[in-house]
């Protein structure tokens, strides 16, 4: 008996287009048939490489985390200039939330769609919260230790500040799609530190 065809993909690429996939139509709305056509895998390749469409979203999920947002986290924790890292971060969220294809943040899509009911996504989103939280709260401390920031900042509360506002305008902007709106929030969220 001969063997089965081998399985010839590239794993990323097939997380990238189920990446694609899901942070477009959510979870619930990405069936099993259109994971198959945009990645172009078989069945039983996804079924043997990925397990199942809930780990295959677990999956898409980090490698969301690690290409979407690792880039903005390395960015906050790189050098440089605490003051001119924020508002290049600001402005890249800016630009990214006024792309007319924007989709919202898959993490904030998700966090919106599935943590009640599934508790691993919950946790892995929370994981994710913390992160950004934490990234923002080393540039904060390190900005206010060099005088950059005022030194009345609590470097912890303004990250939540920073994040939630980052993440309420992903989801606001799949409805409103108003860049002067974007500009608007980011402005008034960066004169809370004073700088813009």
């Amino acid at each position: 008996m001969s063997p089965g065809p081998s399985k010839r993909f590239d794993r990323d690429d097939v997380l990238e287009r189920a990446m694609n996939l899901f942070w477009e139509k959510g979870y619930d709305a990405a069936g099993v048939s259109q994971i198959l056509e945009r990645t172009g895998i078989g069945r039983q390749s996804l079924y043997d490489t990925f397990g199942d469409k809930h780990s295959l979203f677990v999956e898409s999920l980090g490698h969301y985390f690690r290409t979407r947002i690792g880039p903005m986290l390395a960015q906050l924790r790189g050098p440089g200039s605490p003051r001119e890292i924020l508002l290049q971060a600001f402005r890249m969220a800016e630009k990214m939330i006024g792309r007319p294809d924007f989709h919202g943040c898959m993490i904030g899509n998700a966090m919106a769609e599935l943590p009640e009911r599934d508790p691993e996504v919950k946790a892995l989103i929370r994981g994710y919260i913390d992160a950004m939280e934490d990234a923002f709260a080393d540039l904060l401390e390190r900005g206010k230790a060099t005088g950059e920031f005022p030194g009345d900042i609590d470097p912890r509360d303004l990250a939540r500040v920073f994040v939630h506002t980052i993440q309420g305008l992903n989801l606001l902007q799949r409805v409103l799609r108003d860049p002067a709106a974007v500009r608007s929030v980011l402005d008034s969220t960066l004169r809370l530190l004073r700088v813009a």
